[in-house]
């Protein structure tokens, strides 16, 4: 019964990105709901069980990413006695708690402990294929029978998040698990079926042309790739190398391909179009450069005290009123790491990101100790996805997307998996 409720939280927490909108304006409400729900799940499982977890008692690297996350709710809760509208801090301090519940909930019922890590793998997997299917729908349904491609179609591939950068920052950091998944995989059918799901992930990408995406892709690609040859070359040779990873430059090559033939030539979604906009004239960097430049500033004059967590939506109106034209106003910084510091003040930053740099730490601790190959391909596939996760916190708002925090906190479930793992194979080498 325990077990099953463990499993049943999983799931729950999982797949809560597929609930509706159910009427409201914004589907990230109703995720919230579910999302919260999950927590609800979890903590009547440890409650009716009367579960606990010693090792939280102690400080140390592998509870780390607990406490620095719950430092920073403590912080986030102190800003909002200074907020300029206290019920706004109230609704992210509960958004913020929720996310604080599912990282107890992680520690105190082991739940990278219940499933086999290709369970894992595999639960990940079939996110990313429902996330690509639903995005991509629009294109081959409706827009391609029609007419070529388009950037100004991309607002047609919002899938289930209501937003088309946060869809494709989703689908990037699943797939350096699929890629996990794939090298773990000995059956021929299952790493072919993989090797379509990640195909297809790559593909919507190239369709929704997400520049911070295409960056955070091409980087993660190239370390992993200097990684291979830098461990593995010499174990496999060069042949044996190529014959293995063959396949990830073929993902690239025919994603390219069949988005290239079914998109309008000299598009803007072209992606030597897409990178070649990349500068500081561009519209959207610019507006970010002068959102970062407003914070620091900000924070430089209030040190101690900043807007209140959740509040900056409102300063920033006053503080970008001499830019705003229409009815467009700086809603979120797009960047969640200047927005803690401006809203809570320079701790509320680095306690934030503490968080990152442990799970980080707990990665690289695992890499360092383990000698073997696989489980270092997989520690470092993991560090992959936390990186653009990384990434995309400088460029985007990921902390108030409950399916961000799905990506997060799986990333933390594996990394934890892996660790626990190596101290398994430790204590069987000592015996």
């Amino acid at each position: 019964m325990e077990n099953t409720l463990k499993k049943s939280y999983i799931i729950l927490l999982a797949f809560s990105f597929l609930v509706p909108p159910l009427g409201s304006a914004d589907v990230a409400i109703t995720h919230w709901l579910f999302f919260t729900l999950a927590a609800i799940i979890g903590i009547s499982t440890t409650i009716y069980f009367d579960i606990f977890n010693e090792n939280l008692k102690k400080i140390n690297s592998i509870s780390l990413p607990i406490y620095s996350f719950l430092c920073f709710f403590l912080i986030a809760i102190l800003s909002s006695f200074f907020a300029i509208n206290f019920t706004e801090s109230l609704i992210t301090i509960l958004k913020i708690s929720t996310i604080l519940i599912h990282i107890y909930l992680i520690y105190t019922l082991r739940v990278y402990d219940v499933f086999p890590l290709k369970v894992f793998l595999g639960i990940i997997s079939l996110m990313l294929f429902l996330e690509t299917t639903a995005s991509l729908y629009p294109v081959f349904n409706e827009i391609l029978s029609v007419r070529e491609y388009q950037f100004n179609f991309t607002g047609f591939l919002k899938g289930f998040t209501g937003n088309k950068n946060i869809t494709a920052a989703s689908i990037c950091i699943k797939i350096p698990f699929i890629l996990m998944f794939i090298n773990k995989s000995k059956n021929i059918y299952l790493r072919l079926i993989l090797f379509l799901i990640v195909t297809i992930a790559v593909l919507n990408l190239f369709f929704l042309s997400s520049r911070a995406t295409f960056l955070s892709l091409i980087i993660i690609f190239v370390f992993y790739f200097f990684q291979k040859i830098f461990f593995e070359l010499r174990r496999l040779g060069f042949f044996n190398l190529v014959k293995r990873f063959i396949y990830i430059p073929f993902i690239f090559i025919i994603s390219f391909y069949v988005f290239d033939n079914n998109s309008k030539e000299n598009d803007r979604s072209k992606i030597q179009n897409r990178v070649a906009s990349i500068s500081m004239q561009d519209e959207s960097a610019s507006q970010r450069i002068r959102y970062y430049t407003q914070a620091i500033v900000y924070a430089s004059q209030h040190p101690l005290m900043g807007t209140g967590i959740g509040n900056w939506k409102i300063k920033s109106v006053d503080v970008d009123k001499d830019n705003i034209y229409s009815y467009i106003i700086p809603y979120v910084m797009h960047n969640d790491f200047l927005e803690i510091l401006v809203e809570t003040n320079l701790l509320g930053l680095l306690s934030y990101l503490l968080f990152f740099l442990s799970i980080y730490w707990i990665l690289y601790k695992g890499y360092m100790k383990t000698k073997d190959v696989d489980l270092r391909d997989s520690l470092f596939l993991t560090a992959c996805a936390l990186t653009i996760y990384f990434i995309d916190a400088n460029l985007n708002f990921p902390l108030y997307r409950p399916i961000m925090q799905i990506n997060l906190l799986l990333i933390l479930i594996i990394s934890l998996y892996l660790n626990l793992n190596i101290y398994k194979n430790e204590n069987q080498k000592k015996l």
